[in-house]
């Protein structure tokens, strides 16, 4: 072979291995347009160590010793990608989790970010919400920090689960319960007669009702509300409950308006803080990212 033939099989190779490597590259970071920008510097470190990764398969002895880089390269390209395909299908699992509870009071939506490496991260909004004035006695809300406690029904565990959600009824034992299935019984518990012509709930949490024969509302119980360090750390629980986490911290319970838990608003219910146009904008997004990572691994390679 000349020397003007292995300058150009030099050259030839080089060409290729870029190639190579570029494609791999598009792989990891195909995104939608808006993200380019800042995957640049990323894309082309990543595009240097895979063309590395080439040069030093194609000077190994044996053809095994290159089958076996080459399966090694494949690996180390493709993986992110496995990752942001399962971390987009998660998220977008997550939004239509949000859309399907829109409707139901007190639910905290949850947002999504795909990081860098293809890893899903979840958070909880609990910023509070607006209220709907319903003018109904038992449908209460807090105005403020902290989260109501209820009994996990059938002994489940975990045993208490936490909510903002204050739809209130009274079951056929006299216990005040929130109105989702057949009931999450109100912790403390309260109970109320079966005769009581009018109940109350104030600002601080007290529940008077009106007896027969009284002319007096009479004291009956108190509610109760729970606060947490870090609230935003609780794990979700369907549809609108949360659960403690050693992240969370564990809850302190007081009368609302102490320890800076919020007062109690009686006749108003706090509504899903889920913002709809919002959710369906990011759900797009999300299905455009995937549906370019898909036709780029679809996508037939071409050399210039």
């Amino acid at each position: 072979m000349t020397l003007a033939s292995q300058k150009n099989e030099v050259e030839i190779t080089g060409m290729n291995n870029r190639f190579i490597a570029g494609f791999f590259v598009s792989l990891i970071f195909a995104v939608p347009t808006r993200a380019a920008d800042a995957r640049r510097e990323a894309e082309e470190e990543a595009k240097e160590k895979i063309t590395a990764l080439i040069q030093r398969t194609s000077r190994l002895a044996t053809a095994t010793e290159r089958a076996q880089a080459a399966l090694d390269l494949a690996e180390l390209g493709t993986e992110p990608i496995g990752k942001t395909m399962k971390a987009i299908d998660d998220a977008i699992e997550l939004i239509q989790q949000n859309v399907r509870y829109a409707g139901t009071p007190g639910y905290k939506s949850r947002k999504t970010q795909v990081l860098g490496d293809g890893t899903l991260q979840t958070y909880f909004d609990m910023e509070q919400a607006g209220f709907a004035n319903t003018g109904r006695r038992l449908d209460i809300g807090i105005s403020g920090q902290g989260f109501f406690a209820v009994k996990n029904k059938a002994a489940k565990k975990p045993a208490v689960l936490y909510t903002r959600n204050g739809n209130l009824f009274v079951n056929n034992k006299g216990e005040l319960v929130l109105g989702l299935g057949d009931g999450y019984v109100f912790q403390p518990l309260v109970v109320i007669s079966q005769n009581a012509t009018q109940i109350s709930i104030s600002t601080d949490g007290v529940v008077q009702c009106m007896l027969p024969g009284k002319r007096v509302m009479e004291t009956i119980g108190q509610l109760q509300i729970a606060n947490f360090p870090s609230e935003e750390k609780l794990a979700f629980y369907e549809p609108c409950f949360f659960t403690e986490t050693p992240a969370s911290g564990p809850p302190t319970v007081c009368k609302p308006g102490e320890n800076s838990t919020g007062s109690i608003l009686s006749g108003y219910l706090e509504q899903s803080d889920v913002d709809l146009i919002k959710e369906y904008a990011r759900l797009k997004f999300l299905t455009d990212w995937r549906d370019v990572l898909i036709a780029t691994i679809r996508k037939p390679t071409t050399q210039p």
